[in-house]
This record gives structure tokens, C-alpha cells and sequence, in this order.
């Protein structure tokens, strides 16, 4: 005989035992045996994670049977590989469904495997299948700008990381060359943590060229790179200036000349001379403002006699650059020497007043003559007598005082060579003759 029971509570353990009842002839029991009640495991399913940026995420599921239990605890393992390593708090739950759980906090740019669980106690554990999901990232972004402080031969590259999308830093520098399809060349890389300008400055440039550049901000393999529009400017060109004679060459003067041939980019230009005993020159003129091409010319003093000068033109446009003319030379002039010899036939009211011109220097012609009178300031002067060589030459003095002391000085005029003169002399007249 047998008999069905329904009713009973899944995963648990029964006694039971048979028995037949004769009435008066008695009571049989069999021996006690058990069995137990089975459980059913509940269903899972894993469902595409919805809702992915670049650090959150919602994950998806649904439980579609809870088997034997009565109540279900689903979650989700989740990690970078099928290992997981992390959970979300567990949901309890009485009826078939779907469920979520939101992450927050995910690196950017990453692959993450998740799947959904099921935990009916005693009833089983039910898993879905492996799923997952990547990050979003967001690139940087940056502007390029107008370059600055642009001269003949440098400029300085402007731009301005607005953001580092994903990334925790980013480094930023620019692309530059002749061609905006073609740069051949990059600025020296620097690392920002934050948004805000940079800049960078190139050199070695040519003058009145046109040269492009870009910004590019790179927040490497994962968080991608930006690249700001192409952006050109114009070198400036420097002014242009010729070196000429000097002329009004004396012992120690001369008038350095030269010639603004072109301004270049510039509305002012400061045009001077620089000069010296040496191609290194280390004196220059008083620079002259000017806003027109033309001649220009600087006087110089305090040159040695005989010397050798080096000199040569500039015209300063400041950041349009500065043009230097050629290197030329001048000779400072030599100026004649000459000595006051001793008076000779001095008389009562007469003299011979005697000089020697030792050196013409670079004159061709000299003009000789004596200073004289009664002081050192003199006060007479005789007559030219024009040089050709060196020499003695001399003159006559009438119509002195007697018994009288007379200074006197010999002097050589070469104009723009010079003029040199002797030692101060003195010669005493004679006392007039008694009887």
C-alpha cells in the first residue's frame, strides 16, 4: 500500500513509519525510516551592462525562477578579469525578475567582466553567464593660439588645454614647421595636471617666412590625444643698412657714414655705428631714431694719431631684428712734429727765431711759423712759410725792445692733420750801445 503527501517543505528531513490498525486483534508499527525533500537551484540570467562612462556603470540581470527557496539574494561579481575580486551588496528578492546594481569609481578606458548571481541558501547557487563592458574615455582638448613676441628669428608658440578629459595628466607641446602638412619639428614636451595656457618659444628662424604650428595635448594609449587647429604667422625682417667712407678724418676725429637702405617690417629703426681698434670694436655711437631709408652719419672723437679703426653700420628695428652693414676701416691721421730751436743774431731790437720740422706726418704740405711775445700767451705770429719736406726753417724778428725778454714757439699747421707746436724758448734783447 502506499499514499501520496503534499505540502512539505523543500530540503528537509522526514520521519515516517507504516502501521495497520486490526482493532481488538491489535496495532502493527513498522520500523521508523526518513527521507528528505529535494530543492530546485533558482534561475539567472546575465544581461548586457547599461549606462557606461568613463567611471560608471549599470549592471543587468534577471532571475527567472527562484527555485525551491522562497527568498533570493542576487548580486553581481565584477572585475578586471574572470577572477572578479569585487561584489555588489546582494538584493534580496521574493519573486522572479530583473535587477541592477550601479558601479561607480571605474578607471576609464578599461575592460570589466561582471556576471549575476543567485543565492537561494539551501536551494543552490545559481550563476549567469560572463559578460563585460569598457569605459568610455574622453580625449583632452585644446585650443591653439596666436603666437607672440614674434621677431626675425624666434616666436612664442600660445595654447590652452581646456581639459584633460579622462586623464589624471597630460603632456602638451606643439608641432611647428614650414608647411601646416608637413611640420618637421616639436617643441620640448610638458606635463600638465590641470587645465590653463602654455607656451613655448622656437628660435633659429628665418626672417620673413611663414611658418605654422599646432598644439597637441597627449593623455597617452588610453585616454587618447587632442590636436588644436593649425595656426601660421610671418617672421619679421630685419631693416637693411650699408657702411660707408668715413670722411673728415683728422688726428682724433672722424665722421662715420652709413645708409638706411630699408626699415624691413619695422616702423623705427635706431641706426648707430659701432667701432673700435679691433673687429670685436667695443665703442658705438648714440643711436639715431629714424622712421625713413636714407643717410645718417655720427661724428667720433678721442681717436689716436696713426691708428687703424674698424667700424661698421647698424639699424636696430627691436623685434623686427637688426641689420649690420659691412666691416671698413679708416686711419686716423698723423699730425707733423716740430722743435723750437734757440734764437740766434739777437740784437738791441732784432732776433733770428729758428725751428725744425721733424715730421710732415700724413700732410703732404705743412705751414710753419712762430708764436712770440713778451708771456706764454704770446702775441705775434710771423709769417706762413709752407713745408713740403722736413726740415729747418726760420725767421726774422725787427722792431723789438731792447733789453727785453721775449718767449717764443715754433709752430707747423697741417689743417686736418694737425697742428703741432715746439717748446716755449726765451731769447733777451741786447741793451743799446752808449758813447
Amino acid at each position: 500500500f502506499s499514499a501520496n503527501i503534499t505540502g512539505l517543505s523543500p530540503a528537509t528531513t522526514y520521519h515516517f513509519r507504516a502501521k495497520a490498525d486490526g482493532g481488538v486483534h491489535g496495532i502493527a508499527t513498522g520500523a521508523d525510516m526518513t527521507f528528505t525533500t529535494a530543492t530546485t537551484t533558482p534561475a539567472i540570467t546575465t544581461d548586457n551592462a547599461t549606462g557606461v562612462t568613463s567611471s560608471n556603470v549599470t549592471l543587468n540581470g534577471n532571475l527567472t525562477s527562484l527555485g525551491t527557496a522562497t527568498t533570493v539574494r542576487v548580486f553581481f561579481e565584477y572585475g578586471t578579469t574572470i577572477s572578479y575580486g569585487s561584489t555588489t551588496i546582494p538584493q534580496s528578492t521574493n519573486a522572479p525578475g530583473p535587477f541592477s546594481a550601479n558601479l561607480t569609481g571605474l578607471e576609464p578606458g578599461t575592460t570589466y567582466h561582471f556576471r549575476a548571481n543567485a543565492d537561494g541558501g539551501v536551494h543552490g547557487l545559481a550563476t549567469g553567464d560572463n559578460m563585460s563592458f569598457t569605459t568610455t574615455i574622453i580625449r583632452p582638448t585644446i585650443t591653439t593660439d596666436n603666437a607672440t613676441d614674434i621677431t626675425s628669428n624666434s616666436a612664442t608658440l600660445n595654447a590652452n588645454l581646456t581639459s584633460l578629459g579622462t586623464a589624471p595628466f597630460v603632456s602638451v607641446f606643439f608641432d611647428w614647421g614650414l608647411a601646416a602638412d608637413n611640420y618637421t619639428a616639436t617643441t620640448t614636451w610638458v606635463t600638465k595636471s590641470t587645465p590653463g595656457a602654455f607656451s613655448s618659444t622656437v628660435t633659429g628662424l628665418s626672417a620673413n617666412t611663414t611658418y605654422y604650428f599646432r598644439a597637441k595635448a597627449d593623455g597617452g594609449v588610453v585616454h587618447g590625444m587632442a590636436t588644436g587647429d593649425n595656426v601660421s604667422f610671418i617672421t619679421r625682417t630685419p631693416p637693411a643698412v650699408s657702411t660707408d667712407n668715413a670722411t673728415s678724418i683728422t688726428p682724433t676725429n672722424a665722421t662715420l657714414k652709413g645708409n638706411l637702405t630699408s626699415l624691413g617690417t619695422a616702423t623705427t629703426v635706431n641706426v648707430f655705428f659701432e667701432y673700435g681698434t679691433t673687429t670685436s670694436y667695443g665703442s658705438a655711437t648714440i643711436p639715431q631714431s629714424t622712421n625713413a631709408t636714407g643717410a645718417f652719419s655720427a661724428n667720433i672723437t678721442g681717436l689716436s694719431s696713426g691708428t687703424t679703426y674698424y667700424f661698421r653700420a647698424n639699424a636696430d628695428g627691436g623685434v623686427h631684428g637688426t641689420g649690420t652693414g659691412d666691416n671698413m676701416t679708416l686711419t686716423a691721421l698723423t699730425g707733423p712734429t716740430v722743435i723750437t730751436s734757440a734764437a740766434t743774431s739777437t740784437s738791441t731790437n732784432s732776433t733770428t727765431l729758428k725751428g725744425n720740422l721733424t715730421s710732415l706726418g700724413t700732410a703732404t704740405t705743412v705751414n710753419v711759423s712762430f708764436e712770440y711775445g713778451t708771456t706764454i700767451g704770446y702775441e705775434n705770429t710771423t709769417a706762413v712759410q709752407v713745408m713740403a719736406a722736413t726740415g729747418a726753417f726760420s725767421a726774422n724778428l725787427t722792431g723789438l725792445s731792447s733789453e727785453t725778454t721775449y718767449h717764443f714757439r715754433a709752430k707747423a699747421d697741417a689743417g686736418v692733420h694737425g697742428i703741432a707746436y715746439g717748446l716755449d724758448m726765451t731769447f733777451t734783447t741786447l741793451a743799446p750801445t752808449v758813447g
